[in-house]
């Protein structure tokens, strides 16, 4: 009878296989991060039914991120890029399985970042520093949909923004000492079809970043326009900050 392979290697498991200290352990959490922010959106964008080879660029960003995944002993999805690639470039009708294994995989690297920080906050002092005490802290980000092209609000956009805005999970991270803002970008086509989402300008912190790209993407697809606009598209800004200092 076979294990099962690993979504991702329990915390110590791993710093004892790469003889790492805690510090360094999160640091490669945090790069490991970084390049799933940057590798989801694009698997979930140009995943399809054709036996077409996904992009150059997915092609590179999947490698980098299966070499990452093989030290953190991310044994599932290894396995499966692994065969997806075993004739070339994976194709696009394989992303849907990509897909689903990387979120299964992102849902784990958070719940060992906030073990990380649990493990740290165990010898952190009971009360904020005095820097600390200028930041307020907050689990549910304030949240604003900016529109190219448009002045203003309409219930229609009320609408999309309190979608997105429901999609939103804290990520594990440490709230006191610094605020955190990021913009996601997307297209939103007239169907309602979400496309092209981007980090447009990082918080600093790829667990935020991740977070705010999440909340874009899980609802898959919005209402479409109503009838009274025009537009083939609109190019969307969603903005999540969180720790606005007190006044």
């Amino acid at each position: 009878m076979h294990a099962q392979p690993f979504v991702l290697l329990g915390r110590q498991k791993a710093r004892d296989r790469l003889d790492l200290g805690l510090a360094e352990y999160h640091e490669l959490l945090q790069t490991f991060a970084a390049q799933l922010t940057r590798t989801l959106p694009m698997v979930a964008l140009e995943q399809g039914d054709s036996d077409a080879p996904v992009s150059e660029n997915l092609d590179r960003r999947l490698k980098e991120l299966a070499e990452s995944a093989s030290l953190l002993g991310a044994d599932k999805f290894v396995a499966l890029y692994s065969k997806c690639t075993e004739r070339g470039r994976p194709v696009r009708q394989q992303c849907p399985a990509l897909l689903q294994v990387l979120q299964e995989l992102e849902r784990s690297l958070l719940a060992s970042m906030q073990g990380v920080l649990n493990s740290k906050a165990v010898c952190a002092p009971l009360s904020p520093s005095e820097g600390e005490r200028d930041i307020m802290v907050v689990k549910t980000p304030e949240m604003t949909l900016r529109i190219s092209g448009t002045a203003g609000s309409n219930p229609y956009w009320a609408r999309v923004q309190t979608i997105i805005s429901n999609q939103w999970e804290s990520p594990p991270i440490a709230m006191l000492g610094q605020p955190y803002t990021v913009t996601v970008k997307f297209r939103l086509q007239r169907d309602g079809a979400i496309n092209d989402v981007v980090v447009q300008q990082s918080s600093g912190n790829a667990y935020f970043d991740l977070a705010g790209q999440r909340a874009v993407l899980r609802p898959q697809v919005l209402p479409a326009f109503p009838a009274e606009m025009n537009d083939a598209y609109k190019d969307l800004e969603m903005v999540f900050r969180i720790g606005v200092p007190v006044a």
